[in-house]
């Protein structure tokens, strides 16, 4: 009530004020009245009639008619007197008179022109900007509940330079008219925020009013700044024959500054009186680095949005965006197709609330950061209060905590305090459905989970740069967290440039892609030194809605296997391959992509700042140049520390370190053996990383950059730059495939990753298998990882391999001790079960007779076992033929009828393979025969015809020896050799040495001995090394191998035969 009554005295003074002062002098025009001079002398009878006409028409009506004027006129005198002498000037009376009357008939045209002057209008309000030196914009006082009224102020009477206009789309940029800022600035200072009276004489066509303008109840604006030397008189209104007495009064002001060359009449200061154009890039990093100490004096000439203001800084006059600390309110922006202005809910409110506590106003502000895109980031207060409290305190914005100050916390506390009042009170953003607050963060879907808050636990894993996988140590929970607000550099597996992509790419993008990938390894390289098996602590920044999978058709992949095993496959050659079992190539992450595809249609993304001691893992990143911040949007989410971490990639990008400098960084340099793996690739790199006697070769800095399976892991050799695929030797693990087998896969798979992923480890390299790993030894902390695996039942050790291994006693020890304690592998084991497997590769060895029914080459053949079983292929033969045909599934493993080629009868098959056409490779299981079958030729194979037999042919090598390399000069010597020993028998007398992976290791017997023998004396093969337990098996061999020697025969006809790694290895 009070103050109602105070606003209507203050209104009842102001209009007596206006009503009882003259609109060109600061004295009541009462008073002025009295002090006017006395009335000039009447005017002539023309201008008395202008006086008396109130209008134009009005005026032609009562003009006298020429014949009247006439009438009137005295009589004509002689001429003597009309006319003076040629040279006799006309009396002053009459040249004055002439004057007059020319005078009054252009003020009458004049007038006939004119519209009539519009009424004066007094109009009060509220000074919200200033446009230039004689023009301001102003919130007009209206009745309460009614829209204010924003109008545009014209001084009346004055000009003032004029100020330059910024580049835009339409028109290029403009520079101010001398001394244009300091006569804004003038009136600025005098009227901005102030409430003043404007009597308005008239508006024009483009709706400006021109008035004149009073402030603080008594003080005419416009006469104060042309006696401040800011701005002309304009001239039309001093052309006037008799000027308004106002008029006459701003050119009296104006004559005095004049006099005393104030303002622009100072010619001498003209030229250093022009606002500067700044045309290149503002540093704002640089800025804040000098200015961050102490408040920055501005003033704000646009408020973008309601937390962005576009202010000039001062003294350079150096306009730039800031972004208020710890606000963010909502968005505005310029639709191009329709070409309106669009907003969020309450986006003009929140604009129109800071212009009016903020345009045009001095503030001060203190420097907090510096957002990606140049802005920076400050507290803004403004005639002694802070805009950003007064936005969050009317419910114009919403708190952020990623541009608040981290060095104040208490500032962040009122914030929040704040934001929660107009909350709790619902003011304007809190009064939606869905506030500001949520549409910052995406809004998960119904069935997704959220990210906890805080998670604190160890490091088990880096599945790719950029991301972690945490062991939480509260609930024992696996979390993917990923770094917020950075990016990664993007590791390429390709490490060199073919022909083709040199010609598609320039030499400055290889060296950039090179210079990417070597930072990234090194990044990679610092979060496993520092990062990985460490204790963090991981706060969350934002979430992000996962990707809704595609609705397609779900295909199955198919897996990737191994080619030379494909392609033995099918020529019938099964290769046995020493070390896992599992004959896939599993890729890296293959694994944790598929579980993390599955995941995201469940969980939203989280987005964490990771904290080492109280060290946020992010700004070390940043420092080094190891990453780079991402580039936000406006209103995307980013993480709470994202200021600092764009201070600190401008520390970093200043001093060249890493990323910011590519071309001094040193390409990294690593030949990845594991891509396009073969055996003959990596041959190429055996010599360089296998031991031998006298050079024995033992990496104790390898990095296990990925572990496939319990046996299986790539490798890093920094000392040589390689990286490789490498599996332990003499040892397998459980199939992937195997049901039952399964948990027991997937608990070594966790237990090797327990011990050796991502550390450091010592290899010894043996040898190369024929898929192109490495096989030999792997060491943690000096423990032997096979050992360790074979004492938990985890893995078995390969028979025939193992004795021959030189580790192969203390690997079966490790073994039995695993199998006495019944460990996974060994839970239902038996002692009896191993009596017969000792009986096959001890003292008493099995011995049978067999048929030799394919052979591929000398130590790959397919054998029959001549038993009662035999018998029943006939039956099988019989019953094959009378077979009805019909559709089959023509797709790998599928058992059909076909019919070979050689003799038209019908046998037992498996399709292993499916070529264009529909022609299938098909294998004789009864014959270890390889042919391809038209589908005419196949019939569907009942079930009970395939378990009525088992498959006859049994997969067959010789023991202990080595037949030459296919393509070799004695190949297919050798091969011919095998064929005459073996093939004029029906049936061959052949011993059991051992057993590798269903392949029977056996001694054939032949009238001159054994078959083995023969081909070693031929110089046709060479003994294998063998075990100590082998050792009497072997001798044999060894003496035939040196007689071949002796009588230089095949293979030996030059001397000694073999490579320099077999010599090492016979050695």
């Amino acid at each position: 009530a009070e103050s109602k009554q105070r606003q209507k005295q203050q209104e009842t003074r102001r209009a007596r004020s206006c009503e009882g002062y003259s609109m060109s002098s600061k004295q009541p025009a009462q008073q002025k009245k009295k002090q006017q001079a006395p009335a000039p002398a009447p005017a002539p009878a023309a201008q008395k009639q202008k006086q008396k006409q109130p209008t134009p028409t009005a005026a032609k009506q009562k003009q006298p008619a020429p014949t009247a004027a006439k009438q009137k006129q005295p009589a004509a005198k002689p001429a003597a007197e009309q006319a003076p002498a040629p040279g006799t000037p006309a009396t002053e009376l009459e040249q004055q008179q002439q004057q007059q009357q020319q005078q009054q008939q252009q003020q009458q045209q004049q007038q006939q022109q004119k519209p009539p002057r519009q009424p004066r209008v007094n109009v009060y309000g509220r000074v919200k900007s200033v446009q230039s030196g004689d023009s301001f914009d102003l919130i007009a006082d209206q009745a309460r509940g009614v829209e204010p009224q924003m109008r545009t102020i014209a001084i009346t009477g004055i000009s003032a330079p004029r100020l330059g206009r910024f580049p835009s789309a339409n028109a290029p940029q403009t520079a101010d008219e001398p001394f244009a800022w300091d006569s804004r600035e003038y009136l600025r200072r005098k009227i901005i925020g102030q409430r003043v009276a404007c009597v308005i004489e008239h508006t024009s066509a483009q709706g400006r009013d021109y008035a004149t303008v009073f402030v603080n109840d008594t003080e005419n604006v416009g006469l104060s700044i042309v006696q401040e030397g800011w701005a002309h008189v304009r001239q039309a209104a001093t052309a006037a024959a008799q000027p308004r007495p106002e008029i006459v009064e701003l050119t009296k002001a104006e004559e005095t500054a004049k006099a005393a060359n104030k303002g622009i009449h100072n010619a001498a200061a003209a030229q250093g009186a022009v606002r500067p154009i700044y045309t290149g890039v503002f540093d704002a990093y640089a800025f804040y680095s000098a200015n961050s100490a102490a408040p920055v004096k501005a003033i704000v000439e646009q408020a973008r949005t309601g937390s962005v203001l576009k202010v000039s800084l001062l003294p350079s006059l150096r306009i730039v965006n800031v972004s208020l600390a710890g606000i963010v309110s909502p968005r505005l922006w310029w639709n191009a197709e329709t070409k309106r202005l669009e907003a969020e809910p309450f986006g003009i409110a929140s604009r129109n609330f800071a212009e009016y506590y903020t345009l045009h106003r001095d503030i001060d502000i203190k420097l907090t950061g510096v957002e990606k895109n140049e802005e920076l980031i400050g507290t803004v207060t403004c005639c002694g209060r802070d805009v950003g409290q007064e936005l969050l305190r009317a419910g114009f914005a919403v708190y952020q905590q990623w541009s608040a100050p981290k060095t104040n916390p208490e500032y962040c506390n009122a914030l929040r305090a704040i934001e929660a009042d107009a909350k709790a009170k619902k003011l304007h953003i809190w009064s939606l459905a869905a506030p500001l607050a949520a549409i910052n963060t995406p809004q998960p879907s119904t069935d997704a989970i959220s990210c906890p808050e805080v998670i604190s636990g160890k490091v088990i894993d880096i599945p790719n740069l950029g991301a972690l996988t945490v062991l939480d140590t509260v609930t024992n929970e696996t979390h993917k967290i990923i770094f917020s607000s950075l990016l990664f550099p993007m590791a390429a597996r390709q490490q060199t440039f073919t022909a083709a992509e040199s010609k598609r790419t320039t030499p400055e993008e290889q060296q950039r892609t090179k210079a990417e990938n070597a930072i990234a390894f090194e990044a990679r390289e610092y979060l496993r030194k520092h990062i990985f098996g460490a204790e963090i602590t991981c706060k969350l920044d934002y979430e992000r809605v996962p990707t809704a999978p595609a609705a397609a058709p779900q295909q199955q992949k198919p897996k990737k296997k191994n080619t030379q095993k494909q392609q033995t496959k099918q020529s019938g050659e099964m290769v046995a391959v020493f070390g896992d079992e599992d004959d896939e190539i599993a890729q890296p992450h293959e694994e944790e992509q598929e579980q993390e595809e599955q995941h995201k249609a469940q969980s939203m993304r989280g987005y964490y700042s990771i904290f080492l001691n109280k060290e946020n893992v992010a700004l070390t990143l940043v420092s080094l140049g190891l990453v780079k911040v991402a580039q936000h949007g406006a209103r995307d989410p980013r993480s709470s520390a994202y200021d600092q971490l764009c201070l600190a990639e401008r520390r970093a990008t200043a001093e060249k370190k890493g990323w910011w400098d590519p071309a001094h960084v040193k390409p990294l340099d690593i030949n990845d053996v594991s891509l396009n793996q073969t055996q003959a690739r990596s041959k190429q790199f055996l010599p360089f990383l296998q031991s031998t006697p006298g050079s024995p070769k033992k990496f104790e800095h390898c990095v296990v950059e990925y572990v496939f399976s319990a046996t299986r892991v790539k490798l890093y050799v920094p000392e040589q730059h390689v990286m490789l695929s490498f599996s332990l030797a003499a040892v397998r693990a459980p199939a992937r495939d195997d049901v039952a087998r399964k948990p027991i896969a997937e608990r070594g798979l966790l237990f090797v990753k327990g011990l050796c992923h991502f550390r450091e480890v010592a290899i010894d390299v043996e040898t190369v298998d024929r898929t192109g790993n490495f096989l030999g030894q792997l060491m943690v902390n000096g423990k032997n990882i096979a050992l360790e695996l074979l004492e938990q039942g985890l893995v078995s050790c390969i028979p025939g391999v193992t004795q021959r291994h030189p580790l192969g006693e203390r690997l079966e020890a490790a073994q039995l001790k695993a199998k006495k304690q019944h460990l996974c592998l060994w839970a239902n084991w038996k002692e009896e079960e191993d009596k017969e497997a000792e009986a096959t590769n001890g003292g008493k060895l099995e011995q049978f007779q067999v048929a030799i029914s394919e052979i591929v080459s000398c130590t790959q053949f397919f054998v029959q076992i001549v038993s009662s079983e035999s018998a029943k292929l006939d039956v099988l033969r019989e019953k094959l033929p009378s077979l009805p045909s019909g559709p089959i599934a023509t797709k790998p493993g599928t058992y059909v009828a076909a019919k070979y080629s050689a003799d038209g009868c019908w046998y037992r098959g498996q399709i292993s393979a499916v070529q264009p056409g529909g022609v299938c490779i098909v294998f004789f299981i009864d014959y270890g025969t390889v042919e391809l079958v038209r589908p005419e030729d196949m019939r569907p194979l009942p079930d009970s015809l395939v378990q009525y037999l088992a498959p006859q042919a049994r997969h067959a090598s010789l023991a202990f020896i080595k037949p030459p390399t296919e393509g070799s000069d004695y190949h297919l010597a050798a091969i011919s050799a095998f064929k005459e020993l073996v093939g004029s028998m029906q049936s061959v007398s052949a011993t059991v040495e051992y057993q590798e992976k269903n392949v029977l290791y056996l001694t054939l017997s032949c009238p001159e001995g054994s078959v083995n023998a023969e081909l070693v004396r031929e110089g046709l093969a060479t003994v294998e090394r063998a075990g100590r337990r082998y050792e009497a098996r072997v001798a044999p061999l060894l003496a035939a191998q040196a007689e071949a020697k002796l009588a230089h025969a095949n293979m030996w006809q030059y001397g000694d035969c073999y490579d320099s790694d077999e010599e090492h290895k016979q050695k």
